[in-house]
């Protein structure tokens, strides 16, 4: 089989053309600055930022970076790359609340990034660019991007991992095939983030979309013993050194922090539906639009892995957080990026005013 190179949608012939690269560069930096100014306006939120930002305290004070602890006791509640990459900011700049919060601004700002190369996959130049502005201006992807949380670089991971590899299920050209296996580690990596939960959340809705993308793209071409070899070779170890040095890790981490958790009320017991009426506050304003941006979609059948993995990728975490018992709001983060890249069609259509009839109804709502 010849490689077929990947290319980007290209925008229909009549649409306005893309940004100059200097006015493209000059929105996102507009985008992502809001991310990184006052920092250190506000103390540590509630309980959930302390309790991430004083492990990486104390293994600076005690050495042990392996397993940063917490009030001097082993700290079994989340994987360290949350602490690994707030400390060297806490040795730059001394521990204070800018100095915790800024890697994960950090990690903010590259899923924006990342989201843009995914809007540029699904809609063009201009997507790109709409599909940044979005996330961007998610107000939840913004709180929760400012009180020190591993959903953020799970996020971050997440989405990079899928802008990685989407040229993979267009392509069989090597350049593709390199950017796939740094997208396998990349998720490999963020298993250090959150926990395994990044290994559903990326291999399904990769999966779902190689087989219902046209083409169809043969699952072999994910390679997915690669991925799971990076696993084991990335992911796998600090899981397997703490369960050596801690004989009740596995039992605790594991057992309590995972299972029970997901299967009980410990997290306070919500509804099936609880994550809907979560959208519909967290994810103003642009969940206004996302009913009428699925309708185009589905009527305008495009079935490219780009736009299939937009919509696939939004709607898994809201599918599988929604089986769990316990919920919180703050695990539907890496569903933003990907909506964000699924609504930049609609939005471009509106502003190139292909439907009028259309744009006149969503402005009534």
């Amino acid at each position: 089989m010849t490689a077929t190179p990947y290319r980007p949608l290209a925008e229909p012939s009549g649409a306005r053309p893309g940004p100059s690269r200097g006015l493209e560069v000059l929105v996102l930096v507009l985008a992502c600055l809001p991310y990184v100014i006052g920092l250190a306006s506000t103390p540590l939120w509630d309980a959930n930022e302390p309790l991430y930002a004083e492990p990486p305290r104390e293994a600076l004070a005690t050495g042990d970076w392996l397993a940063p602890p917490w009030n001097g006791r082993p700290w079994f509640v989340h994987p360290p790359l949350a602490s690994w990459l707030t400390m060297p900011s806490y040795a730059l700049f001394g521990v204070s609340p800018f100095s915790e919060r800024l890697p994960m601004a950090l990690a903010a700002i590259a899923t924006i990034l990342a989201a843009a190369s995914l809007g540029r996959a699904v809609a063009g130049p201009r997507g790109g660019v709409l599909a940044a502005l979005i996330l961007s201006t998610f107000a939840r992807f913004w709180l929760f991007s400012r009180q020190l949380s591993g959903d953020v670089y799970l996020t971050a991971c997440l989405t990079g991992a899928f802008a990685l590899a989407l040229p993979a299920l267009s392509s069989t050209a090597g350049a593709a095939r390199r950017r796939l296996l740094l997208a396998h580690a990349l998720v490999a990596v963020g298993t250090l983030a959150k926990g395994p939960v990044i290994l559903l959340l990326y291999a399904v809705p990769l999966a779902l979309t190689a087989r219902l993308a046209r083409p169809r793209v043969p699952l072999a071409r994910l390679r997915p013993v690669a991925f799971g070899v990076l696993v084991l070779l990335l992911g796998a170890p600090w899981f397997v050194y703490m369960a050596n040095r801690f004989p009740d890790y596995v039992g605790i981490y594991f057992g309590h922090h995972h299972f029970r958790r997901t299967l009980s009320d410990e997290l306070g017991a919500r509804g099936r539906l609880y994550y809907l009426q979560a959208l519909a506050g967290d994810a103003q304003p642009w969940l206004l639009l996302v009913p009428s941006a699925l309708w185009r979609w589905r009527g305008s059948g495009d079935r490219r892995p780009a736009a299939m993995l937009a919509w696939i990728g939004a709607a898994f975490p809201l599918v599988l957080f929604s089986l769990a018992t316990g919920k919180r709001n703050v695990y539907l983060l890496p569903m933003y990026p990907l909506l964000a890249a699924a609504v930049a069609p609609l939005l471009l259509e509106l502003y190139d005013g292909i439907r009028p009839r259309l744009t006149r109804a969503l402005a009534a709502a």
